[in-house]
């Protein structure tokens, strides 16, 4: 039986790999992390933990496992990786266009698949029952036990926003904050509601992370219950489904951070 599950090649395929935030096919850009599913992808479990990071840089190869990921003939750097998943990082020195993705177990190759990379394809993370992955200023998590609140700043987090206004050719995680190059053209909508800049009051890079993108807006103050919440960046946007929920009564004085 050893000997069979060593000759087994990683399974996978182009429609098996996705946004990490949506799980939606196709939804991938530079410096965006993604999700690969299959069979036989490792024989054991890993997760990134905070000794795997060298000089700001997430590892490409898993230590004892010797499994990569090569999109265009490079290793990207890795998040996670099972039997049936991995999350990897595009890195954000890519372009947009076509690209060949392989993965590497030892000397077992699965195939080369082609993906798309395009220059934004918004998506917010979401939690369980689907709710945006958001924090009040003060870094609580909003949820139904702690919501939004009308006029209130949130921050809400996801992956594949798009070009930002520097370089990270050097290195994968963040050190800073940085702007995303098209972000006065970055709009929410809060249900019915748009929100704009100013009420948009940062979309960006989140510092100490790779590949995770916020944006600090304003609750419109005629906004309750549990609106569906959508981003859009120059023009694309989010397919993935999150809420969130939002009190019915404003504060006598909304948070600005």
């Amino acid at each position: 039986m050893a000997a069979q599950s060593l000759l087994r090649l990683p399974e996978y395929s182009a429609q098996s790999i996705v946004n990490a935030a949506s799980q939606g096919v196709g939804r991938i850009t530079p410096n965006s992390i993604i999700t690969i599913y299959g069979q036989n992808l490792s024989f054991e479990t890993w997760a990134l933990g905070a000794g795997d990071i060298r000089n700001g840089n997430l590892p490409t190869d898993v230590p004892g496992l010797n499994v990569t990921v090569a999109i265009r003939g490079l290793p990207v750097p890795l998040y996670y990786v099972s039997p049936t998943q991995i999350n990897a990082l595009i890195p954000a020195n890519f372009t947009p266009g076509v690209a060949r993705l392989e993965i590497s177990r030892g000397s077992a190759r699965g195939p080369r698949v082609e993906l798309e990379i395009v220059a934004e394809a918004p998506e917010f993370f979401a939690f369980e029952g689907g709710w945006a992955a958001a924090t009040h200023p003060d870094g609580r998590t909003v949820s139904e036990a702690a919501p939004a609140v009308p006029g209130e700043f949130i921050v809400v987090y996801g992956t594949a926003w798009g070009a930002v206004e520097t370089s990270l050719q050097q290195q994968h995680i963040a050190a800073s904050g940085a702007l995303l190059r098209r972000w006065p053209d970055v709009r929410i909508r809060v249900g019915e509601r748009e929100v704009l800049w100013p009420e948009v009051f940062y979309a960006g890079l989140t510092p100490g992370f790779a590949g995770l993108y916020q944006v600090n807006f304003r609750i419109p103050v005629d906004v309750q219950g549990e609106p569906p919440l959508r981003i859009e960046v120059a023009g694309s946007g989010s397919e993935g489904t999150v809420k969130i929920p939002v009190a019915t009564k404003a504060p006598t004085q909304a948070f600005h951070p």
